[in-house]
Formats: structure tokens, C-alpha cells, sequence
């Protein structure tokens, strides 16, 4: 199998090795079950680089926010692939996309950041929060969140604020003992108009102060689960809805056995980071089976057999 790895929305190809995990990729490139396959990703597409002979499978980056200002190119990837295969379940319903995880080089992701053992790594940081906006600069929920976090021993990771590698980002993770997630995506209401006419199939809720959300599957609560951190993970308004509305940390994760659940309430968040941090152990067993499934059903590895081979088998070397 072929494997394209598209530019970012700045036109260059991002260093982390994380992001495109070109070297992982490398393994499949002979293997004669896929070799009718070209696996193309990443957020804007080169057509140029699509090979019509083949069948050709798109995993866009950035669902939903690439299908706002871009609908002509969504368009034309609908035309030209013959598979898309989308993590977000409203994209994946709505478009008749076929549904999965997101994935990475969890196999390797610890190793690259110089991690032999995530278990004898000392967590000497409470809490933790990765985002790339500046909480302190933009008025959204994540601001409630870092407003917590700055009452304890904390680390904010923010491209933001200050550009940092991936290797160093994950070596901070697996330092923090709690991270804060969402699996949220927080719009403005201009963004809600806009997609409202260009993806109507994608259910933005309307919050205080012109805040919108929406669901959309983030890798920080993945990587928080490899770094065996504990997740805090804000409940949203479609943490109780039904598929393909429900919070995407559920697709994997279990509630109360693999994150905890906290209300942006002003007070559930900091109450339950005091309760954590002064009962530690109770939460080994929790952070051990989130470890356990992300390594088993995040990793490149459980997506190429999972998603790749299927579509392989179904084409059976045609289009």
C-alpha cells in the first residue's frame, strides 16, 4: 500500500513525527494485500497526487472544521475517492462515510519522546491541559478550564503561547498525574451560520456568550490515556445524546472506568482534581485500562486491520 501524507493548512508538512507517522507508515508498503491501495491524508488534499488506477482511500484531518470554508473541496474528495473514512461520527453518518478511530504511532509515541517506561515515569505535575488557543486571550470554555488549573501545580502546553515539540509535550503528559480533556469542538456563532448552511448534518448547540459546540474526536485524550494520566474529560450537552451525536471520548473510552466525567460548573472540575490528587491510587486501575485500549484500538496498527484490509478485500484489486 501507497501511503500520501497531503500538506497542512500552512503548506508544509509538520515536523512531529506523530502527526503524519510517515516511518510507521513505511511498513505496509509491501504488503501484497493492499497493494491495489493508495491511503492518502491529511487536512487540504493535492489531487494531482491521486492515481485514479487505484482505489484510493481519503482520511481527512480536521473533521468537522475542514468542511466549513472548504465545501468545494470536500466536494471534489467525494468525487475522486473511492472510500472516505472519517472518526467523526456526525461526518461518517451525514456523508455516508465509512466510520473509525483515530489513530497514531502509539506503538512508537513513547519511545520517540525518550520514554523506555511509562510507569516508572514521576508524576510531579497535577494537572494538565494541551490546547491551541490562548486560554487567557480567548473567551471560551477552555478558559473555565485553565482558570482550575492555575490553582494547582500545573502545565498548559499551548502552540499559542510557545511552540513545542511533540516528544516534549508527551514527556510533560506523562509527568501530569491529571489531564484535562473535552472532546468538544467550541465554535463561535459566526462558525455555527456558517456551518448550519455548508453541513447542516453536523448538530451545533448554541451556549452563554456566543459559545457553540459540537463534538469532534481529539487525540489529546488519547495521548493522555498512553501517558496513563488521569482524564478529566468536560461534559458537554451531547455526553448523554445517543449516536452520532455523543461525546466521541465514548467510542473507545468507558465512563468511570476509563475517564471521569466533570460539569463546568465553577466548582465540580477543582473538586474532583483535590479528590484525585489526595486519593491517587485509587485510580490505578483506571488509568491502566485507558492505557490498554488506546494502545489496542488507536494505533496504526488496529486501523490498518481494521479499516484498510476490509476495503482491500472488498475491491479485491479493482476500482
Amino acid at each position: 500500500m501507497k501511503t500520501i501524507h497531503h500538506l497542512s493548512y500552512g503548506g508544509v508538512v509538520k515536523e512531529d513525527p506523530n502527526y503524519y507517522n510517515i516511518e510507521r507508515w513505511k511498513e505496509y508498503e509491501n504488503d501484497e494485500r493492499t497493494s491495489n491501495i493508495e491511503f492518502h491524508h491529511g487536512p487540504m488534499i493535492d489531487f494531482n497526487l491521486v492515481d485514479t488506477s487505484k482505489t484510493n482511500i481519503l482520511y481527512p484531518h480536521d473533521c468537522p472544521n475542514i468542511f466549513i470554508h472548504h465545501t468545494a473541496h470536500r466536494e471534489k474528495c467525494e468525487k475522486i475517492f473511492d472510500y472516505i473514512l472519517s472518526p467523526e461520527n456526525q461526518c461518517a453518518t451525514g456523508r455516508n462515510y465509512r466510520d473509525c478511530f483515530v489513530w497514531s504511532d502509539y506503538k512508537n509515541t513513547l519511545s520517540l519522546a525518550e520514554i523506555d517506561n511509562i510507569d516508572n515515569v514521576e508524576k510531579d505535575i497535577d494537572v494538565y491541559l494541551t490546547t491551541s488557543v490562548d486560554p487567557d486571550k480567548v473567551y471560551n470554555r477552555i478558559s473555565h478550564f485553565y482558570d482550575i488549573a492555575k490553582k494547582f501545580n500545573n502545565e498548559i502546553v499551548c502552540r499559542a503561547i510557545k511552540n513545542v515539540s511533540f516528544q516534549e509535550k508527551i514527556r510533560t503528559n506523562a509527568r501530569s498525574k491529571i489531564s484535562i480533556v473535552w472532546g468538544t469542538q467550541f465554535w463561535s456563532t459566526g462558525s455555527k451560520k456558517i456551518a448550519d448552511s455548508n453541513i447542516p448534518w453536523i448538530k451545533v448547540i448554541e451556549m452563554e456568550n456566543g459559545i457553540c459546540e459540537t463534538p469532534q474526536p481529539k487525540l489529546r485524550a488519547c495521548e493522555a490515556a498512553l501517558c496513563k494520566s488521569v482524564m478529566l474529560c468536560y461534559k458537554d450537552k451531547f455526553s448523554d445524546m445517543d449516536h452520532p451525536f455523543s461525546n466521541p471520548i465514548e467510542d473507545t473510552f468507558e465512563r468511570d472506568v476509563d475517564f471521569i466525567y466533570f460539569e463546568d460548573d465553577g466548582k465540580d472540575l477543582e473538586e474532583k482534581i483535590n479528590y484525585i490528587l489526595n486519593n491517587y491510587d485509587e485510580f490505578d486501575k483506571m488509568r491502566d485500562s485507558a492505557y490498554e485500549k488506546v494502545m489496542k484500538y488507536h494505533d496504526i496498527e488496529y486501523f490498518y486491520n481494521n479499516c484498510i484490509l476490509p476495503i482491500a478485500k472488498e475491491s479485491n484489486g479493482k476500482k
